[in-house]
């Protein structure tokens, strides 16, 4: 019994790496696409912008990272998935149901990231610091001109942070839903996860009191959908029961 699951192991991982070969593969291929979509949040906000290279391997540097950045999460969501279905088998009914409801709701929130991103936050952030390029000092002239590698980074830092912070929201949901004295826990922790907000707003946007107050007031429209979906599953179960 115990060597069928060896063997299932190992079968499964083979199938991760072989998944992670052919998406670097396809990644490699369609690079030019691939840093287009990156670009392209800046092109739909009419961003005056190019990018300069000042080395002979930045431009390679930048397609063999954008090859790993890609394959690398779409792996990370395949090697979770075949983690949960080789955990299914020995759960409780109960058990799957929660281990799905997270798996989803992860997922969901993975995605609201990535419009988020690609929306609002870098834009944003590139508004932000490319606002410094020209200087009013008559003495001093400061011209910006972006690498791509700088830009690759800079992509890389927001998607992280962002894509985190909505998987915080992911623990709340959890939370809420794990605890009996729901409403009870709603009620004493309101203003500690508003002050967490406005903390975290602080430290994921630029100093910006526009941005901050918008991404504050997304993060409490979302946990306060929480409290409502908590609240509506609470009533279903009272009439259905």
């Amino acid at each position: 019994m115990i060597r069928k699951y060896f063997i299932e192991i190992k079968n499964r991982g083979f199938l991760i790496i072989l998944s992670w070969l052919v998406l670097a593969l396809v990644s490699y291929l369609n690079k030019e696409t691939l840093l287009f979509l990156l670009i392209k949040p800046l092109i739909s906000k009419n961003i005056d912008f190019y990018f300069i290279s000042t080395n002979v391997v930045d431009v390679f540097n930048t397609y063999i990272d954008l090859v790993y950045f890609f394959s690398f999460q779409l792996t990370l969501i395949f090697s979770l998935y075949q983690l949960i279905v080789f955990l299914l088998p020995a759960l409780y009914n109960s058990e799957r149901y929660k281990i799905k409801t997270i798996a989803w709701v992860s997922l969901i929130f993975w995605l609201i990231s990535l419009f988020v991103i690609n929306t609002f936050t870098l834009p944003v952030c590139w508004d932000f610091f490319s606002s410094f390029q020209t200087s009013t000092n008559q003495y001093i002239n400061i011209f910006f001109e972006a690498k791509i590698t700088e830009y690759f980074s800079l992509y890389i830092l927001v998607y992280y942070i962002t894509s985190l912070t909505f998987q915080i929201f992911v623990i709340v949901f959890l939370t809420i839903n794990l605890l009996d004295k729901k409403f009870e826990f709603i009620k004493t922790t309101r203003k500690i996860f508003y002050m967490l907000f406005i903390l975290l707003a602080t430290l994921v946007t630029p100093p910006d009191v526009i941005s901050q107050l918008l991404t504050v007031s997304c993060f409490i429209l979302v946990y306060e959908s929480f409290i409502v979906i908590t609240v509506l599953k609470k009533i279903f179960n009272l009439v259905t029961s």
